[in-house]
Parts: structure tokens; sequence; C-alpha cells
């Protein structure tokens, strides 16, 4: 079952999200705290909306309450985000894949926080992205084909320590059994689709991939 969930971060344009909704359907809808405002923005009638919601405006705390939508509140000090606790959610209620949207923003903490947690639903045997207007993020700790149109900036990132034996094929600069660390970062970065079938290869550890939206 595929989940997405509206957390707290940024979200310039409306008009991609609809689009991505369009093409992604969605069988559970989550939004974490402030995310609420988004997908109601949307015109989206969530599954379910949860959080300390200590950021949300109070007029769409009266929404939701007329909207009948289900509320799970959770105290203001916790050691859990707000995110988190929607991923876990998500994975009580079994599901197999989980987008992240409005993940990345100003706040650096947050930002780095959510892409961590890529790393929980990998653990957790979920396919995880996080998708906004200018990129799409996710992990890969084998294979990945992908198909994506020529001219495509995508770069790949040591996730882990260390991720060795590093192929890529399709791409301007390909890489055989190459080895990526958080030392030497620049290797992945910034590369080009050049074929119309892709492939991504890491025989050791995980590798962080961007795709650019340009």
């Amino acid at each position: 079952m595929k989940a997405i969930i509206f957390t707290g971060g940024r979200y310039r344009n409306l008009d991609f999200y609809t689009r991505l909704l369009k093409k992604e359907r969605p069988a559970y809808i989550l939004c974490a705290d402030k995310g609420t405002e988004t997908a109601l923005a949307l015109g989206i009638r969530p599954d379910v909306v949860l959080g300390d919601f200590d950021s949300i405006a109070p007029g769409v705390l009266e929404q939701i309450k007329k909207m009948a939508i289900p509320m799970v509140v959770h105290p203001t000090h916790k050691d859990e985000t707000d995110t988190e606790l929607a991923i876990t959610t998500c994975l009580e209620r079994g599901c197999t894949e989980i987008l992240l949207l409005g993940a990345l923003g100003t706040r650096m903490d947050h930002s780095l926080s959510n892409i961590h947690l890529l790393g929980r639903l990998q653990a957790a045997g979920v396919y995880g992205r996080i998708v906004d207007e200018y990129n799409t993020l996710f992990l890969v700790e084998d294979r990945r084909a992908l198909e994506l149109p020529v001219g495509t900036t995508l770069s790949v990132i040591a996730y882990t320590d260390r991720a060795e034996g590093v192929t890529l094929r399709g791409f301007e600069y390909p890489l055989d059994r190459a080895d990526l660390d958080h030392l030497a970062a620049g290797l992945g970065v910034s590369n080009v689709v050049v074929a119309k079938q892709q492939e991504i290869i890491v025989e050791s550890g995980t590798l962080l991939v961007d795709v650019v939206h340009e």
C-alpha cells in the first residue's frame, strides 16, 4: 500500500503537488501537523492528521473538526518529530511505499532528520521517497533500474560511511565498481542521463540518490 505524508516543510508550487497526487494515486494520506494546511489547500481530505499542532493555524483546526477528520494529538514535549510519528503510523498500517512531501525546507535540522528517516524506512523494507518541486530523494542498497528522461541531472552520495562497488550505467559519467565515502562526496555529484534506461548498483553500503527536477 502506498502512502503519502504531508509534513510541515516548504511547498512553493501547489500545481506540482496536484499533478504528483494524480500520478501516484496513494491509498492512504496522512498529515503531520502543519502539513494539514497544504493538503486542505489542495482540496484533499486526509485519512488522519497527527502531531502536537503547535504550528498549525487555529482556523485549520476548526476545519479539521468540521470535516470530522480523525485527529491524533501528541504532546509538544516528546522524543519524536511529527514526521517520525506519521511514519510509525504508516508502518503500523502495513504501508510498503511512503512518499514524504514538504520534508525539505528552511529548517535544515528537520530536513536532515527527514533524510535520515529514509534509512528507517529502508530498514523496515519500505520504499521511501522525499519529493518536492526541485528534487526526488531515495536510497539504493543493491540495484535500481531507472527510466529517467535523457538530460536529467542525478547525483549519488554515500548514505552510509562508505558505499563500495558503485556502478552507474546510462549516465554521462559512468562508474564501474567505484567506492564512495563521506570524505570524497564529489565523485557522484551532478551526473547526467544519456540513455533511455539507467542502472545504479552498489555492492556494499547504501547510496542516497538525488534526481534533480529542472
